[in-house]
């Protein structure tokens, strides 16, 4: 986990750290009130500018509140169509998962992010618009200008090797994922808030087409537009404001 929050600038690295985190957004963010079951009840959003949002999750008790969650995001303004097939918490109410269909047809499995904003919706069966994105582990430049070129192989449906220069590849059950694709824009922007340097990029790949956003730590040398790179995502996607 904290590689998510490097990625849009916050360093914490120990619990303390997050605890101290998150108990600064209840402090300064918006509270947000939830009645629906199986999420807790107190939940706070701050917006740091640029897209940069940190999300909390807490239980009130007395005075005090007990925190379950503190997420990182990273919202944009490019929507994806998916097809949802569930919406549901993690046993420890640590995180919402939704689980549906692209348009293009993959699998996708992500962390939602805002559900506690509209407690009335349904959690099957739902056409959704998504602001998707991806918070960055790692990246390598596979290829520029037909310049020392990386062969990549990944196995079809029928068990045989063929070469790639896209995928998009679930790596577990927390929702990360191994993407390849071709460099659609990059920017450098910094997170105001803690002075980090940040890098985002789209990316469009053979299922979607993502924004992603790194630590300017993470990527060693800059891609360009055109660029080939395979890259570890965390992916999360969040409501748009209206859903029919």
């Amino acid at each position: 986990m904290p590689q998510h929050f490097r990625a849009i600038g916050f360093e914490i690295n120990n619990s303390e750290k997050l605890k101290q985190t998150a108990l600064d957004v209840i402090n300064q963010g918006t509270a947000i009130v939830s009645k629906r079951a199986g999420v807790p009840e107190a939940n706070f959003f701050q917006d740091f500018g640029r897209g940069l949002q940190l999300w909390v999750a807490a239980r009130k008790q007395n005075e005090e509140y007990e925190i379950v969650s503190c997420l990182p995001g990273f919202a944009t303004e490019s929507i994806i169509k998916l097809r949802a097939y569930r919406i549901a918490g993690t046993k420890d109410q640590s995180e919402i998962r939704l689980r549906g269909r692209l348009e293009e047809g993959a699998e996708v499995e992500m962390v939602l992010l805002n559900l506690v904003m509209n407690d009335s919706m349904a959690t099957s069966g739902l056409n959704l618009d998504l602001h998707v994105s991806g918070l960055g582990i790692e990246l390598e430049i596979l290829d520029r200008s037909g310049q020392n070129k990386k062969v990549v192989q990944i196995q079809n449906d029928e068990g045989e090797l063929e070469t790639v220069e896209s995928m998009f590849v679930p790596l577990d059950k927390d929702c990360h994922y191994l993407l390849m694709g071709k460099v659609k824009s990059v920017r450098e922007i910094s997170n105001f808030h803690t002075g980090a340097k940040l890098v985002a990029i789209g990316l469009a790949t053979s299922e979607i087409d993502l924004p992603l956003i790194f630590t300017r730590e993470t990527v060693t040398k800059l891609p360009i537009e055109g660029d080939i790179i395979q890259t570890t995502i965390w992916l999360q996607g969040q409501l748009q404001n209206q859903q029919v």
